[in-house]
């Protein structure tokens, strides 16, 4: 049987008709054809057969990158790690078809899901959204048979950007992909690079698509690497098509942290009084709000101290910031301490954010 050079789309049905002619009985029902399309469609994908030319597109990218797999399975066996990444990739991929995305990528820290390609799709921007919004949920699912299984939980954020893209074929003569190329990919990596456990954040472009149907959080504005200027963000907090869908909330979440290595001078405050003597911390992360250090003295929770945070942190200038102590635990480098800041002038803010955001960014 030769087929000669075809579209998928055209060979799938030459093959559908093949099969009939031998099995008519197999493939004789409407569901049994259509679940036999899927199944070849897939196994086309799966072997890189594509011959659609390149083109661009309007389209919608998700990234959903998993959080805690590494850590959380760092001393299991082998099969229970392979098991536990192919429990989750068979949800999430259930997922993904349902709402007519295309898995363009996968791995153990990210799926890359494509909207709006292979086939047009006008509705690419909010299939993503429900999509984002229905693996979120079932990841609390996940979650309860982890707990069950004895097994740490794991977490995804998920970051979605719409825009034109090239999508077609790609790769060497014996292994081509159907894939998509251009900045909303990249794009789209780095937004999900600041998502935080359990969330889906947003860019303006995909918002401007979908802002009639769904729910969101507050603006935010990001310095992502290798753009002059700021994109806008928001968080998906819930979306009403094709259904009702809302993003379960997993924990109080307010920036992402990133690990840095600076000394940070406090002094502790006792009443209205600051303290004089002066004692140098070592600074374990920063985000926006607050930060984590090594103390060398104790510093009891809801005290509060003045801080003078590094000038490798606030570029050409210093500023003074105030903290409050959330948790302290002795170690052996001495007091592991999470703190909140409570006062601090807005340029410091605002520098801490960039900094955070470039930190974020240059992974």
């Amino acid at each position: 049987m030769s087929f000669g050079r075809q579209s998928g789309a055209e060979l799938i049905e030459r093959i559908l008709a093949e099969v009939h002619s031998i099995f008519p009985s197999a493939s004789a029902q409407p569901a049994g054809k259509d679940q036999l399309r899927k199944r070849l469609s897939r196994l086309l994908d799966d072997s890189g057969y594509h011959t659609q030319p390149p083109e661009r597109r309007a389209v919608t990218i998700l990234v959903a990158e998993l959080r805690g797999f590494d850590a959380g399975t760092e001393q299991s066996a082998p099969a229970v790690v392979v098991n536990l990444f192919n429990r989750y990739l068979t949800v999430m991929t259930e997922i993904i078809e349902r709402h007519g995305g295309t898995l363009d990528g996968r791995s153990s820290h990210a799926l890359t899901v494509l909207f709006g390609a292979p086939a047009p799709n006008v509705k690419h921007a909010a299939d993503a959204l429900a999509c984002a919004a229905e693996m979120q949920q079932a990841m609390s699912r996940f979650n309860q048979q982890n707990e069950m299984l004895q097994l740490s939980p794991l977490f995804m954020g998920i970051g979605i950007n719409s825009g034109d893209a090239i999508v077609g074929a790609v790769g060497a003569t014996l292994r081509r992909e159907y894939t998509v190329l251009g900045h909303v990919v990249a794009v789209t990596s780095r937004i999900a690079a600041h998502s935080l456990r359990g969330q889906v954040l947003l860019s303006d472009n995909s918002y401007r698509l979908v802002h009639e149907f769904v729910l969101v959080g507050e603006l935010n504005s990001l310095r992502l690497r290798g753009r002059r200027l700021p994109i806008n963000v928001y968080e998906l907090l819930g979306t009403t098509r094709p259904r009702a869908l809302t993003v379960p909330r997993r924990e109080v979440r307010k920036s992402p942290r990133v690990p840095v290595q600076i000394p940070c001078y406090f002094q502790k405050i006792k009443g209205a009084a600051v303290l004089e003597t002066l004692h140098c911390g070592q600074v374990l992360d920063v985000s926006y709000h607050g930060l984590r250090m090594i103390s060398p003295i104790q510093l009891d929770a809801c005290s509060e101290v003045k801080m003078v945070l590094s000038l490798q942190l606030l570029g050409s200038r210093t500023s003074d910031v105030y903290a409050r102590i959330v948790s302290a635990d002795l170690e052996q480098q001495g007091y592991r301490c999470s703190m909140e800041f409570t006062d601090i002038d807005v340029a410091g803010r605002l520098t801490i954010k960039q900094f955070v955001d470039s930190q974020v960014c240059a992974v």
